[in-house]
């Protein structure tokens, strides 16, 4: 883990209540690359994310992408997701939050989803 960030200017009470992770992560390249986590952290699950935390991540398979998102993999499913930040593909930003805060990803194993 690299960096924690707040929303600058919060669009909603979800964004208020989530973080931005920044992760240092070594590539299938051998490289290590820099990412935004595409999971927006809860703000009650973020104490565990200190400089000195490991996390296991799935990266795109395409390393034009490899500086763009990651997220975390199934062995992380207790950690508090709000929502999502899918970012660098095809330039777009998207946020997404979730029906309420919980553990998981939707992403992984479809138990979440997403508020329409």
């Amino acid at each position: 883990m690299r960096e924690i960030r707040e929303w600058d200017q919060p669009d909603t009470t979800a964004e208020a209540k989530t973080k931005k992770v920044i992760v240092d992560y070594d590539g299938a390249d051998g490289k290590t690359h820099t990412a935004w986590l595409g999971d927006l952290i809860n703000e009650a699950s973020i104490d565990q994310f200190t400089p000195e935390s490991s996390w296991h991540v799935y990266a795109f398979a395409d390393p034009e992408l490899a500086d763009t998102m990651v997220l975390l993999t199934e062995a992380h499913d207790d950690v508090r997701r709000s929502g999502y930040l899918i970012t660098g593909l095809h330039g777009n930003t998207e946020f997404t939050s979730l029906q309420q805060p919980a553990a998981g990803s939707p992403f992984l194993n479809g138990k979440r989803r997403f508020v329409s």
